[in-house]
């Protein structure tokens, strides 16, 4: 036998040789069934960098406002049209850095993201009016809205569903990590350099290691996987994490959502309406409860007399607790499910309320006031961190982004609110005091929001057993 076109005879071997056929391969498969490596210890180690230097920059505005207040010769109140504004802009950031990411990856979204609220956080220090002040902020906004989504997907989407919780878990806990280093190094900082500086510093950092970055973090597989024409880039991206893979693979992802089915209007139908409502609320009272206490606590702690060293170190306590309130929160809410943190909202109201009974924030001395910001750190914390899972276990994979989306952009309104809240009480006689009012009315809020919920997480051996 001969081949045709050249006239030269083909073995008994050639004839029997099998062809290598296209073989269709889920790449969520591949990565849950791979092993945890030294690639996903360097990508989760690069986007935790990431959230803290996002976290540093955002909570620098909140430690430098009585500086600036000083400098500037404006009221504290005069600053909360910077906060709202910067709300604004990290909520429309938000908004939109899902789609981005969606389109044009995971990884140049992010980094986009950092370049943003690093240019223009560094900028912050070179204004010197509050107009400039709140133009900047927002801008900054943009960037510190989108940097934690796709930070959070990336991560997400290249380890196994064995430590996917974990790794997400330990990359929300960057966001105070953050501002715990922030408040360190503004307790140091502030008093020698000045306010300006403390920009600069928080700016400089990720602009200097954004080409860094740049080469060391891959992009997501998943979202690599849905373009055949970046094969070659998949298969780099695998042979990092030390995945195996057919050699003639035909990766395909099986989570894809219909987009006609992305529809705000399911949110509403009546099997969803009360858990839809109760999310919006619960997201409202905790991220309001949260930016409040972050972007005024410097301010009102220097009001009341304390010094800049201890005002900064006020807002390192309430993260530390807001740390430890995150990893108990996750851990008891497995065992026990997410009602128990009903409970950690009522300690958090019992406590700000305790606290109330003292004549004045001076009066309290600079040790307790540090002992009631951790504890209302540890509680505040424990209702907020899981409100991501909970919206991810009350809506069906079909609107399931749409679902977490809207109950974000209400948490994002309730931040604004805060900003406004907590200028009318920074200049009052009794501002400290005043902020543990507000601090117990949105632990309130929250304890009854979750309380309207209906589809809590259930404990892990009930989830098991169902």
């Amino acid at each position: 036998m001969t081949d045709a076109a050249l006239g030269t005879p083909v073995g008994k071997a050639e004839l029997e040789k099998p062809v290598a056929t296209p073989v269709a391969t889920s790449i969520g498969q591949l990565l849950d069934a791979g092993p945890w490596a030294l690639a996903q210890n360097v990508i989760l180690a690069l986007v935790c960098f990431t959230i803290i230097c996002d976290g540093f920059a955002n909570l620098a505005f909140g430690l430098a406002i009585p500086a600036m207040s000083h400098t500037l010769g404006v009221e504290p109140r005069a600053f909360s049209i910077v906060f709202a504004v910067g709300f604004a802009g990290l909520t429309l950031g938000t908004i939109c850095a899902g789609p981005l990411g969606d389109r044009f990856g995971r990884k140049p979204i992010l980094l986009l993201s950092l370049f943003v609220f690093a240019i223009f956080t560094v900028a912050l220090a070179f204004q010197s009016s509050v107009a400039t002040l709140t133009a900047l902020r927002c801008l900054a906004g943009l960037g510190l809205g989108g940097a934690l989504p796709n930070a959070t997907a990336l991560i997400a989407e290249s380890a196994p569903v064995r430590h996917r919780g974990l790794v997400v878990t330990i990359t929300a806990l960057c966001v105070p990590a953050g501002g715990m280093v922030g408040a360190i190094a503004a307790s140091a900082i502030l008093p020698q350099l000045g306010w300006r500086n403390l920009f600069i510093i928080a700016g400089a950092i990720p602009l200097v290691a954004s080409p860094l970055l740049y080469v060391m973090l891959p992009e997501s597989p998943k979202f690599l996987a849905g373009d055949a024409r970046r094969r070659k880039q998949l298969l780099r991206v695998l042979d990092k994490l030390k995945i195996s893979y057919p050699a003639q693979a035909i990766f395909t992802r099986d989570e894809a959502i219909p987009e006609e089915k992305l529809s705000f209007c399911l949110l509403l139908q009546p099997e969803y309406l009360r858990d839809t409502v109760a999310l919006w609320l619960a997201f409202f009272f905790a991220l309001a409860l949260g930016y409040f206490l972050v972007s005024w606590i410097p301010t009102i702690l220097a009001g009341a007399g304390f010094g800049l060293r201890v005002a900064s170190l006020g807002l390192f306590a309430f993260n530390g607790g807001g740390l430890i309130g995150a990893i108990c929160a996750a851990l008891l809410m497995e065992r026990l499910g997410s009602r128990v943190l009903m409970l950690f909202s009522i300690a958090g109201v019992i406590l700000a309320l305790a606290a109330c009974l003292a004549p004045g924030l001076a009066s309290l001395g600079p040790i307790l006031v540090m002992l009631v910001l951790f504890g209302l750190g540890v509680t505040s914390t424990a209702v907020t961190s899981p409100l991501f899972a909970i919206a991810s276990y009350t809506y069906p994979t079909a609107f399931r982004s749409v679902g977490i989306a809207m109950a974000l952009a209400f948490g994002r309104v309730g931040a604004m609110a805060s900003a406004y809240v907590g200028g009318a009480i920074s200049h009052g006689h009794q501002a400290g005091l005043a902020t543990f009012h507000v601090a117990a009315v949105l632990l309130v809020g929250s304890t009854l929001s979750l309380f309207l919920l209906r589809r809590h997480i259930p404990p892990v051996r009930r989830a098991a057993a169902s």
